[in-house]
């Protein structure tokens, strides 16, 4: 879920690393995780719903949200329902040892 028209949002821009690869990402949109293939963060693991996060906007910063996955989402080692993440979280999906790992970092200049 975008932004409401008309109102900017201050989020940083922000890149996101998996095993996949790195998406980067504009506060202008959300970005939904799971294992579904229209996902924008897609990650083939079992552990991971097929509709399993969203990766949002929130004013000057981001947050995840579990969207009730079987497994979780963790964030900075907690299980989280939702979570204010920035520069240097550490996402894990389905495990909070060894599921998919997503770190997100500073998009730079």
């Amino acid at each position: 879920m975008a932004q409401p028209s008309g109102v900017p949002s201050a989020a940083p821009e922000l890149v996101l690393e998996t095993d996949a690869g790195s998406t980067p990402m504009s506060p202008s949109r959300s970005y939904h995780v799971g294992r579904d293939p229209l996902c924008e963060i897609c990650l083939d693991d079992a552990r991971v719903s097929w509709h399993h996060a969203v990766l949002r906007p929130e004013g000057d910063h981001w947050t995840v949200q579990d969207e009730d996955s079987t497994n979780g989402t963790w964030a900075d080692g907690h299980r989280v329902r939702e979570w204010s993440v920035g520069p240097g979280s550490e996402l894990r999906f389905g495990s909070a040892t060894d599921g998919p790992r997503a770190l997100l970092l500073d998009r730079g200049p």
